[in-house]
Order: structure tokens, then sequence, then C-alpha cells
């Protein structure tokens, strides 16, 4: 029998390392690299798995973090942790807040870390139609 989990996580892995590299207007003479660690980073956690559904709220953004990197001219938040720089870039939409963060260490490469969701309350989201 075909494990279905570590089907859908091979196929993560795939679309995650499609998409190679990234420009970003915040960063306008870098790339976003999407490495391993950045891979490892969204199934575990301090050297271990994070749970299934912990990792499949992060997989299931792989699509839509390469269009918010597009999208931001600026980025959200900054900090920097002794020789490691974080910059987060946040979308917003009807439900969620997405926030991806970016990552060097030193005076290395740019690339993608991590991504976090978080449900809006009910209400900051668009109203249901019929409602008013």
């Amino acid at each position: 029998m075909i494990d279905k989990w570590a089907d859908f996580i091979k196929r993560m892995k795939k679309k995650y390392f499609d998409i190679g590299q990234i420009a970003c207007p915040a960063f306008p003479n870098e790339m976003i690299r999407f490495d391993e660690r950045g891979f490892n980073h969204l199934i575990m956690k301090n050297g271990k798995y994070r749970s299934k559904a912990d990792q499949l709220r992060r997989l299931e953004q792989i699509h839509i973090i390469p269009n918010i990197l597009y999208s931001h001219a600026t980025f959200d938040m900054y900090k920097k942790v002794a020789e490691v720089s974080y910059w987060a870039f946040i979308q917003k939409t009807e439900m969620k807040m997405i926030k991806v963060i970016v990552r060097k260490i030193l005076n290395g490469k740019l690339h993608f870390y991590s991504v976090m969701t978080k449900d809006l309350p009910k209400s900051t989201q668009a109203p249901e139609k019929g409602l008013l």
C-alpha cells in the first residue's frame, strides 16, 4: 500500500524546489533561494518533525509564497538575532493572514525560511452576502 502522506510530502517537495529562486522588489539586487533549509523548516522544528496538521498548514501555502514575495516592495517586519537576519512579508486574505519569512545568515544568500498562517477573527473578515 502506498503511503499517502509520504506521497503528499514528495509532491510538495517537488513544487517547493521547482520554485528555485525568485526576485523580490524588497531586495532589488538579490534573489531569494528556495533550498533545503526552508523546506526542512516547513516540516521540522528543532530537529523534530512537526505534527502532520502543522506540516499540512505550512505546505499548503507553497503555491502562494512566490506571489507574496513578488508583490512586496518592502518588508513588514525585520529582526536580527546574533548573525541571522529575518524579514517578514505579510499578506491578508479574507479568512487568514499569511506571513512569509526570508532569512540571511551572516553575509550569505537570502533564502526562504518559513511560512505561517493565522485565521482572522470573524469581525475582521468580509461579511457574508445576504447578511446586510
